[in-house]
């Protein structure tokens, strides 16, 4: 998806055995590696798609105040 690759089996399987209580120190280094390189595609991934960068505060909306609208609603009558 988005162009990241696929998990390998190996990864997959260290999943299940940390959920099931039977991981060792090895699956744990093999899930902490292939998370860092999961974090670093994410975020190169975003930047491709130019969705990255986008921190802050939005910048707001220009409403028209509730009598222009009123106005258009009502053809000016009232």
């Amino acid at each position: 998806m988005y162009g990241l690759s696929e998990t390998p089996i190996e990864v997959h399987r260290a999943f299940s055995r940390t959920s099931n209580g039977k991981a060792g120190i090895r699956d744990f280094r093999l899930l902490d590696t292939h998370i860092k390189k999961k974090k670093q595609e994410i975020r190169l991934a975003k930047e491709a798609l130019g969705m990255d960068g986008i921190k802050g505060r939005k910048q707001p909306t220009e409403y028209q105040p509730l009598q222009a609208i009123m106005e258009i609603l009502d053809g000016g009558r009232r």
